[in-house]
């Protein structure tokens, strides 16, 4: 596992919002739209992944966000969210809304990089760390979370449309 010559983590910036909404969406769709576009799922992109949204967020002093940066292109990005209590124990406060590394970048390191800027920043705010969700069939990704120490502690349901 190699991570990219010039690959940067590093805040996100206002700069950022065009490329991090098309980098969410890209990700979010190969994830998640396996059984192609229904209308639902491209309600919730259009109105989700925009770059008026990524705005609220910089602006937003509970969201934290940290990117990938291989040379001048976005590869990947962690959104944190404070002051998100864990529904299934107590004392975790940061959420880590989401981790998102395109896919010709798996593999490489960068998610794991991501994920340590985003246990630094929650230690470093509230003293605890991260909880987050994952879907349940996502065995990739539920797959890295365990290899990173992370464990199932419930079940969150997420309604689409």
């Amino acid at each position: 596992m190699s991570t990219p010559l010039n690959l940067t983590i590093r805040t996100g910036q206002l700069q950022d919002a065009r490329q991090l909404a098309v980098l969410l969406t890209q990700v979010w769709l190969h994830t998640y739209a396996n059984n192609g576009i229904t209308e639902d799922i491209a309600g919730y992109v259009l109105s989700e992944f925009t770059p008026e949204k990524c705005l609220i967020w910089f602006n937003d002093v509970a969201t934290q966000m940290f990117v990938a940066q291989q040379e001048e292109a976005l590869v990947g990005v962690a959104i944190l969210r404070c002051g998100v209590s864990c529904p299934a124990q107590k004392g975790l406060m940061t959420e880590l809304q989401m981790l998102y590394v395109q896919e010709h970048f798996i593999g490489k390191g960068i998610g794991k990089r991501l994920l340590q800027a985003a246990e630094n920043k929650a230690q470093s705010l509230a003293n605890a760390g991260l909880w987050l969700t994952v879907k349940a069939n996502n065995l990739r990704a539920i797959e890295f979370y365990a290899h990173q120490g992370y464990s199932k502690l419930g079940t969150i349901y997420f309604m689409l449309g």
